[in-house]
């Protein structure tokens, strides 16, 4: 983008974009919320008693992040909870591997040259030897299903920082925001997938509008 373009020359910049996972894990990690408590919970311990354990400190919380320097001769992806990608290599290859959640982009919709509608998947995956917990009332309940619970209770209307709007799990802004159960190797592991939409506008532009 040069200083002698005109407005109708010019679109958004998608580098504040790049942001969004990291900015989304760093929420969910700062949080206070017991939800969120829980849900770092459910990402670290296996057992049917998950939500009796200790809350994790943030440095536990982002020692479960997947980042590529952490990995050495001995510590593989597959020691890790988090990531920023939707591949994980060698993951979940025994009956109690790790509960997982992938974050990335999925689709971007253009509106015009200065909005488009950026659609998040969450994958959360789990192995089906440690896929029941019990919940806050002490029912049995299956853990994709409280994990993306509360995913969607805790990033629903959020205003992470970049782009004009929040994210939603709704169709009102062009995202086509759905949950459906479709990861498994038909033999130990299993998951679900859901989009969350995030309504991006580069202000910085002009000549457009954010109504």
């Amino acid at each position: 983008m040069t200083d002698g373009q005109t407005v109708s020359q010019k679109y958004a910049s998608f580098i504040p974009m790049t942001r969004v996972p990291y900015k989304i894990i760093e929420t969910l990690a700062l949080s206070e919320s017991p939800i969120a408590e829980n849900l770092w919970k459910l990402l670290k311990y296996t057992t049917v008693d998950t939500l009796s354990q200790p809350n994790l400190t943030f440095d536990e919380k982002m020692a479960l992040v997947w980042t590529p320097e952490k990995v050495t001769s001995t510590v593989t992806q597959a020691d890790f909870n988090v990531f920023l990608k939707p591949l994980v290599a060698d993951s979940l290859n025994t009956d109690y591997s790790q509960t997982q959640l992938r974050i990335f982009r999925y689709k971007t919709t253009a509106r015009s040259q200065y909005e488009s509608i950026l659609l998040y998947e969450f994958d959360v995956i789990v192995n089906e030897a440690t896929s029941l917990v019990y919940n806050e009332n002490y029912e049995m309940v299956e853990k994709t299903d409280l994990m993306e619970a509360y995913l969607i209770e805790l990033l629903n209307m959020l205003d992470l920082g970049v782009g004009i709007n929040y994210l939603r799990f709704d169709r009102l802004q062009g995202g086509q925001c759905e949950s459906i159960q479709n990861i498994n190797n038909s033999k130990s592991l299993y998951g679900r997938s859901f989009l969350l939409a995030l309504r991006y506008y580069d202000s910085s532009l002009g000549g457009g509008t954010c109504g």
